[in-house]
């Protein structure tokens, strides 16, 4: 409790209506009854609803880059695919414009997983494919970042794949699901900052997921199932890795894939999505809600943030295959 403003005219026994911040106070005692009515009213802070908005635009279209690095006003998005050429280069986000960033990736390439909780200054990819149509570039490859430039890390993924998902940082990444030629993975893959050891499998192995987390509090949702005998098993699954396992949280509103995610395992948010929709919803831990949807339906898009403050960068739309608009 708080003390706030008086009344005018002390009083008992008297009565009230209203609320905390428009009330009435009226009759009562004074030492003889009265009929003084007096009214109450509190200034309250409404905070602005949540809304998507036009940030900065890219310098390069991009469809499929790996997954965005860093928090909304500090961000970098690196490779994907400009029409049917792999991208080397990243650009880096100040909150209101995009700049060319030092060094190219040695390997260009789409579709690969990346550190969601690194920096502009530390960061990871690894795995993707480096042509289009994408199996046949598949990659194991893992490649570090040091704020200048781009080293080719001597240990490469157990396992060569594409549209996988990623998360965690340069010292402690995790990749999981995505695709290989006829089969779509469920394994997990840990990184310690030298090297990959096999981690615990998905519940249910996919690509193309909205994906956000650290290494031992992952998040992975919706996403596509493609073994060839059920193409388009587009999914609305979450599920979360601890560290060690993986199990099922709660379904999201929406089964697409090729979507974004930012976030934590505990408050995130998941947008866009194929075929190129706008829709956008949030997780708390437990559940997903409803969000305020972007402006421009979209999938294959980057992504970096947080729930409350979140990038959708690029991707592919109907009438552009690769984008630079960026909400």
């Amino acid at each position: 409790w708080s003390v706030t403003t008086s009344l005018a005219t002390g009083r008992g026994a008297l009565g009230g209506s209203g609320v905390s911040s428009s009330a009435l106070a009226f009759g009562g005692n004074t030492g003889s009854v009265t009929a003084a009515t007096e009214e109450f009213t509190k200034s309250v802070f409404s905070p602005i609803a949540a809304t998507w908005a036009s940030g900065g635009a890219l310098s390069n279209k991009r469809r499929n880059p790996a997954q965005g690095v860093g928090p909304a006003t500090a961000a970098m998005v690196v490779g994907g695919m400009d029409g049917s050429s792999a991208l080397s280069s990243n650009e880096q986000y100040n909150g209101s414009s995009w700049t060319e960033g030092s060094g190219s990736l040695n390997t260009g390439r789409q579709s690969m997983g990346g550190t969601t909780a690194g920096s502009q200054t530390a960061a990871l990819v690894f795995g993707g494919s480096s042509t289009e149509p994408a199996p046949s570039g598949m990659t194991a490859t893992t490649e570090s970042y040091d704020g200048s430039s781009w080293t080719t890390t001597p240990n490469s993924m157990t396992t060569s794949r594409y549209g996988l998902g990623g998360c965690g940082t340069q010292g402690a990444a995790l990749g999981f699901g995505g695709y290989i030629t006829g089969a779509t993975k469920n394994e997990s893959e840990e990184w310690n900052g030298s090297s990959w050891s096999e981690g615990n499998n998905m519940v249910t192995g996919r690509l193309n997921m909205g994906t956000c987390g650290t290494q031992t509090a992952a998040l992975a949702c919706s996403g596509l199932v493609d073994s060839g005998s059920i193409p388009n098993g587009v999914k609305n699954l979450t599920e979360e890795y601890d560290g060690s396992s993986w199990t099922a949280g709660g379904t999201n509103l929406v089964a697409t894939n090729a979507l974004g995610a930012a976030g934590t395992q505990t408050a995130a948010i998941s947008f866009g999505g194929s075929p190129d929709i706008a829709t956008t919803t949030g997780y708390d831990g437990t559940s997903w809600s409803t969000r305020p949807s972007m402006a421009v339906g979209r999938d294959f898009v980057g992504m970096a943030g947080s729930s409350t403050a979140a990038l959708c960068i690029g991707g592919n739309a109907p009438s552009d295959a690769g984008l630079t608009t960026v909400e």
